[in-house]
């Protein structure tokens, strides 16, 4: 990815988060949650439509996807990299050394893009199964504004990459924290 796109791909993922975050505690509009999911509607067509969208997301994202999940499944040099995975951080040496696709006409890619992907490929299935287990564990009993704020981060976490930047990565972790005490009543939700 070319380096001016990535203060432009921080700043929407931390605008989103925040977003998010706010969008979790909006007591005062929740009778207007239908119109609220009405309303983003046009912002998800708006982004659907965007030129080049759709050959971006094949050619270069969904590529790059799918390279790291062979990652993931092993090579060679690593047959058991499913089970331990390839190590944290790992991926902007491993991936560009490795991995070949459509992708190489927009450059060196020193993250996937989707951090669930990118962690599994670094962690294997022995890091990655205690992360989808506490992401369903906040992800139960989540409707109306809560089930939105979490689409969200979970949209911010597939398409940019927040745990990547010091200052998003706090605000999620307040976002977790903050889901957790909702979950355990000690907030109203």
């Amino acid at each position: 990815v070319q380096t001016c796109a990535l203060p432009i791909l921080q700043f929407k993922s931390l605008i989103i988060v925040l977003i998010a975050f706010l969008v979790l505690d909006m007591r005062s509009i929740r009778k207007y949650i239908k119109w609220i999911y009405i309303a983003f509607v046009p912002v998800v067509i708006a982004i659907v439509m965007k030129p080049n969208f759709w050959y971006h997301l094949k050619y270069a994202r969904l590529s790059v996807w799918r390279e790291t999940f062979k990652l993931f499944l092993g090579h060679a040099e690593r047959p058991f990299a499913w089970i331990i995975g390839w190590g944290i951080g790992t991926f902007k040496a491993i991936f560009p050394a490795m991995a070949r696709g459509h992708f190489e006409a927009e450059g060196v890619w020193m993250n996937a893009h989707n951090e669930p992907i990118e962690f599994l490929m670094e962690v294997g299935i022995i890091g990655f199964i205690p992360f989808a287990l506490y992401i369903f564990y906040l992800m139960r009993k989540c409707k109306g504004l809560a089930l939105m704020a979490s689409l969200m981060i979970a949209y911010t976490l597939c398409f940019y990459f927040p745990l990547h930047q010091p200052h998003t990565s706090l605000l999620l972790v307040a976002f977790v924290a903050y889901r957790e005490k909702q979950i355990r009543g000690e907030i109203w939700s």
